[in-house]
């Protein structure tokens, strides 16, 4: 069988974390989950609109563009983590919460 991880960072981590690994699969993007997952949860959410921060954290040549899945992961993630902020605020266990921000498209 396949091995499952639970995200142990508090109310809404895991469920964020699955939101990712959702969305790398969508959009066919092969990175890794565990590492593009800490980054993005380690990166100031000003600064995950800079292009130059992003390469840094995830290893990219200053001088190449970003993979334009990335991006649109990136900026996703970015709305994500404030709608698990704002609608997760009162919720002790996050259950139920991703199918609300998921369809909030």
């Amino acid at each position: 069988g396949g091995s499952r991880r639970r995200s142990s960072r508090g109310s809404c981590g895991g469920s964020l974390g699955d939101w990712l690994a959702k969305r790398l699969h969508e959009l066919g993007f092969n990175f890794c989950i565990s590492v593009l997952e800490a980054a993005l949860r380690e990166i100031d959410e000003g600064d995950l609109g800079k292009e130059e921060v992003l390469k840094m954290w995830l290893g990219f040549p200053e001088d190449g563009a970003l993979p334009h899945a990335l991006q649109v992961i990136v900026c996703e993630y970015r709305q994500q983590r404030r709608l698990w902020r704002f609608v997760g605020a009162g919720a002790e266990d996050g259950s139920g919460l991703g199918e609300v921000v998921l369809r909030a498209e």
